[in-house]
């Protein structure tokens, strides 16, 4: 029991004072009492209780917990703190600890000096049974997840996890919330808890996955995904999903990427059939009826992609239906929602509802636009609500047994046709699937660095999940050949110190090392978002393999900075050269390592010349298609049309 010489009267006094504070909900009085008592005897157990019991009257429990078993443990004899554990142990959920503590309580004997402790509320073991919850953390940080408050949704995570530090359902929200922040050491710890504790679970070896992609250990990655759709009990989403990000993995072999296909092509028998009231559409009505499915309507990607599509339709052929899988509120789901003749919420449908819903609305043509997380609506387009259901390239479907179009342009056209499967076809428009309204948040354009520095500064988007083994190999061989020259890494948004110390571990070895530099985009406000500084220095953007984030490319181009692409055979790399086309720069994709570095020693050789393209850039841009996205979607409407008029024939 706790009775240490330097503990006075009057310490004992205000401790009880401060209780009496806490114990009033006036826990900023109380702190400065606890305050200077921690001043005084830092390692006393009633010091620490009360922290813990302050930590409680914030809601912070597992702080609390966390506190007042430190208080126990230093003085394990007090009966106060037991009884205190038994009661929060009990109304968190964690009731063996709860009972544990309870019966301890029966052994121990009261504080002989404080006399006020412990709360009225915390005395009554088995009332606090009564009242017992499952802690409450774990569901406030889905639904900050769902919101796209990530900051708030870990700190949520976080404190369920002081509560019931073994959850591996937690684990693996907080690994995917990690990712979201750019946090990925977290993300990795996480993740693998979440996998190895449950390996069974196929939510945790997608999320494992996910987490491998992201910091290029495509491997372990492949690895995951496989499991996922090696289980026949996988939900679809999660097949679909693991079936989706695999795909974009580099270096797969055909024999690999057949065998995804089979799995998918597995699970698709499987699901569960369409309602009979969810006939699809068939009759020819005035308009055209096209809907547009997305879970990523708060992305600011998917804003420039899809609302000049939604903005730019002829509404004299087509009624524009927009289905939200989108949860919260943003400004970019509410332009877009505003720009479409009818907009619904879905995410709050089950798979037969949706169904019926699209039925109901005479949707013509569904266009998939989901991103492969858990939250995609393959269950409900396996229903096949529509009878035509169109994917896009660069956004996926090609593969998934419950998309019979796929629309690419010609870039995509050699890597997609080796991986459409049964049942589906390739539509091509011109010039590129590529094209958003220029950005009206880019800043002014500024002369390149060369002309300052008078060497060269390579951009390269920092991603881990596209930096191959080939991708740095060609930008060691580039930095070789241009001597005085360096990479920066960037145009991501704030990430922790991992990709810094990755990708200078994968630069190790070359002799270029000390001309690697990763961009630090932590800012005070909007962390999250690209720090448009990175385009003023940088002279070049290459693009060594593929570009996940395409509106990266565009970007860079409206801020003068020439885009430099390495042609690639799978699909993930065609990206790059989709956009240049709808630019007008073809010129500036390359076959090999070796036209990449002559392309690129033609624009910067001469560093007057580059600060005049860099000038010129933008205005010669504002007459392509790449930013006249009307040119888009008219070789869309000309798709659809016939698409539709095909299904009205085939009815004859």
């Amino acid at each position: 029991m706790s009775d240490q010489p330097e503990s006075s009267s009057d310490f004992y006094d205000r401790v009880d004072e401060a209780c009496s504070l806490l114990l009033a909900r006036e826990t900023d009085a109380a702190l400065e009492i606890i305050d200077g008592l921690q001043a005084e005897n830092p390692d006393s157990p009633e010091t620490i209780y009360l922290m813990g019991l302050a930590a409680v009257t914030l809601d912070e429990l597992g702080r609390g917990l966390v506190l007042i078993e430190a208080a126990h443990k230093a003085d394990p004899d007090c009966l106060e703190y037991s009884e205190a554990l038994a009661s929060l142990h009990t109304r968190v959920g964690n009731l063996t600890e709860g009972l544990y503590y309870a019966k301890l309580s029966t052994a121990l004997e009261p504080h002989p000096h404080a006399r006020n402790l412990l709360p009225a509320d915390f005395s009554n073991y088995f009332k606090s049974l009564e009242n017992a919850n499952l802690p409450r953390h774990h569901i406030n940080g889905l639904i900050k997840m769902a919101h796209h408050l990530y900051e708030d949704a870990a700190r949520e995570f976080d404190r369920h996890l002081q509560i019931v530090p073994g959850d591996v359902d937690t684990h693996r929200e907080f690994a995917g919330a990690c990712l979201k922040l750019g946090q990925f050491e977290n993300a990795i710890n996480h993740a693998a808890t979440a996998a190895n504790n449950a390996p069974e679970d196929c939510g945790n070896q997608l999320q494992a996955g996910r987490v491998c992609q992201a910091i290029g250990a495509f491997a372990p990655a492949a690895f995951h995904f496989k499991n996922v759709l090696d289980n026949m009990d996988a939900p679809l989403p999660l097949a679909a999903a693991a079936f989706s990000l695999a795909d974009t993995l580099p270096d797969l072999s055909a024999d690999t990427r057949q065998e995804l296909r089979k799995a998918i092509a597995a699970h698709g028998i499987k699901a569960p059939g369409r309602p009979n009231e969810a006939m699809p559409s068939t009759e020819r009505k005035a308009k055209i009826h096209i809907a547009y499915l997305s879970n990523a309507l708060a992305d600011v990607d998917m804003m420039a992609f899809l609302e000049p599509i939604l903005r730019y339709h002829d509404r004299s052929r087509f009624e524009v239906h927009l289905y939200q899988q989108t949860q919260g509120e943003s400004a970019f789901k509410q332009q877009m929602a505003n720009r479409a003749d009818a907009s619904r919420y879905v995410w709050n449908l089950d798979d037969e509802t949706g169904a019926i819903v699209i039925g109901g609305d005479e949707i013509d043509i569904l266009v998939d636009l989901c991103s492969p997380e858990t939250d995609n609506r393959a269950g409900l387009l396996a229903m096949h609500p529509s009878s035509i259901q169109v994917g896009i390239a660069g956004f996926g479907g090609a593969g998934l047994p419950w998309i019979n179009h796929i629309i690419g342009d010609a870039a995509y056209k050699t890597a997609l046709d080796d991986l459409l499967c049964a049942g589906q076809s390739l539509h091509s428009i011109s010039p590129s699937i590529w094209s958003s309204s220029p950005s009206q948040m880019l800043p002014e354009l500024t002369p390149p660095p060369a002309t300052q520095s008078g060497e060269i500064t390579f951009g390269a988007i920092c991603d881990l999940s596209s930096l191959s083994e080939r991708a740095v190999e060609v930008l060691t061989q580039l930095l070789k050949a241009t001597p005085g020259s360096r990479v920066l890494f960037g145009a991501t948004g704030h990430l922790d110190g991992y990709p810094r110390r990755r990708i200078g571990e994968l630069f190790a070895a070359t002799g270029v090392a000390d001309r690697i530099d990763v961009f630090d985009e932590n800012r005070q406000q909007d962390k999250f978002s690209v720090d448009h500084d990175f385009w003023r220095r940088i002279d070049l953007l290459v693009v060594p393999g593929a570009a996940h984030r395409p509106i990266r490319l565009l970007e860079s181009l409206w801020m003068g900075v020439p885009v430099v692409a390495l042609n690639e055979d799978a699909h993930i790399g065609c990206a790059a050269k989709s956009v240049l086309q709808a630019a007008e720069r073809a010129e500036w994709v390359a076959e090999t390592v070796e036209d990449l570095t002559a392309t690129v020693q033609s624009i910067s050789g001469d560093i007057d010349k580059l600060a005049s393209l860099r000038s010129k850039l933008r205005d010669s841009l504002k007459s392509t298609a790449l930013f006249n996205p009307r040119v888009k979607v008219r070789a869309l409407e000309t798709i659809y049309q016939e698409l539709v008029e095909a299904r009205d024939k085939a009815a004859e």
